[in-house]
């Protein structure tokens, strides 16, 4: 008689967490990599070498998306590691000159501080030159060789970043693209009501917000330049839809004629409608609803309903309006065609154009920077 095997040819079975709330879910990440980081900090072979930059660096670094915790580890990297290199090479070369050594160590601090007020990579530039200014001050009290304490400070935070690389990992992910299409979509539905029912009170652009999620996403792996160039196109027509809105409140609220008025009122609500199935179509990830004939009829005939003098406005408001009127529509269009990305090959063409790292130097900036190196300087 054979021996059964009842589990052959059953696949595996995958251990699965339960579903928590992202909030929970980063909370737990929090917690778990605390722990397991002041636990590090206790072995023997980390006492001593100033592990508590392992929990320092693990608190500062883990995000509530993946593709936050991802840059900004990846940004503090890169900053260590510049900072690992040109604070053993000060003091190499001025160790017994104190005033050059400061003045080397002020003109990092000075490049430093003006990478970090401008728009690219600023977290990078700051820990460079905080980490370069602590492995100096380290070393300058004699206490242990900057060889030491620069190979200390890089090993804690790798330490570190490899804590929170796996933790993203493996305990419920959470992707930026997620929390980016949520404001997308709630932005989509303020302007949709301002169509609808007249209000210009959109509230701050949270453009700037919605662009710092972009830059975490795109350190994400699985997701496609063309995802990313749409939902950066879409930010940016919404907002450039906001401004119009603003712009033509006034202006149609100045219409005086019954023909005019109903004209206005119904673009306003399939303007609406369209921007309420954009932000249907980014809260659950497909592709909106567009009908932009019925848009393109009623246009026309708002164009004729505001064409006689009965409107209440003159030629030159009339064809301003008119002009403001047909953007503000192609822009509703042009935001329900870029999410297309899988059927329209313009979605990635129509992005902004990239821009260019150009070397132009801010009087201000400069201004600020100086002052920080200085201070910094002093301090030590």
């Amino acid at each position: 008689m054979g021996v059964r095997h009842p589990a052959r040819g059953r696949p595996p079975r995958r251990f699965a967490l339960p579903a928590v709330s992202p909030a929970l879910a980063y909370g737990i990440r929090l917690g778990v990599g605390t722990c397991v980081a002041i636990w590090l900090a206790h072995q023997p072979g980390l006492a001593t070498n100033n592990a508590h930059w392992i929990l320092i660096t693990f608190m500062v670094v883990a995000q509530p998306a993946t593709g936050g915790s991802l840059l900004k580890g990846l940004l503090r990297g890169l900053g260590t590691l510049a900072a690992f290199g040109f604070g053993i090479a000060l003091f190499g070369a001025f160790s017994q000159d104190p005033p050059l050594l400061l003045a080397g160590l002020m003109g990092v601090q000075l490049v430093g501080a003006y990478g970090y007020i401008g728009s690219r990579g600023q977290y990078a530039w700051f820990v460079w030159a905080f980490t370069t200014a602590i492995i100096v001050a380290g070393a300058l009290g004699g206490t242990e060789h900057v060889e030491t304490i620069a190979f200390q400070r890089a090993t804690m935070i790798g330490i570190a970043l490899l804590i929170v690389v796996v933790l993203d990992s493996l305990l419920w992910p959470e992707r930026s693209e997620g929390s980016l299409r949520a404001g997308l979509a709630a932005r989509a539905r303020a302007l949709g009501g301002a169509w609808r029912d007249g209000s210009a009170d959109l509230g701050p652009s949270p453009l700037a917000t919605q662009l710092g999620v972009l830059a975490s996403i795109r350190t994400e792996i699985g997701v496609s330049a063309a995802r990313v160039e749409a939902l950066s196109r879409t930010a940016h027509l919404l907002e450039a839809l906001a401004m119009r809105t603003r712009g033509l409140r006034g202006r149609l609220d100045a219409i005086v004629s019954a023909a005019g008025r109903e004209g206005v009122e119904a673009l306003g609500r399939r303007c609406a409608d369209g921007l309420e199935s954009v932000a249907d179509g980014l809260a659950a990830d497909r592709v909106p609803e567009t009908q932009p004939s019925t848009r393109d009829e009623l246009l026309f005939e708002l164009d004729a309903a505001i064409a006689d003098e009965s409107s209440g406005l003159s030629r030159a408001e009339r064809g301003r309006l008119r002009a403001d009127l047909r953007s503000a529509v192609e822009l509703v269009g042009e935001v329900e065609r870029v999410l297309d990305v899988d059927t329209t090959p313009s979605a990635v063409q129509v992005r902004p154009p990239a821009e260019r790292w150009r070397l132009a130097i801010d009087p201000l900036r400069v201004q600020v920077a100086i002052r920080a190196s200085i201070a910094v300087a002093a301090v030590l």
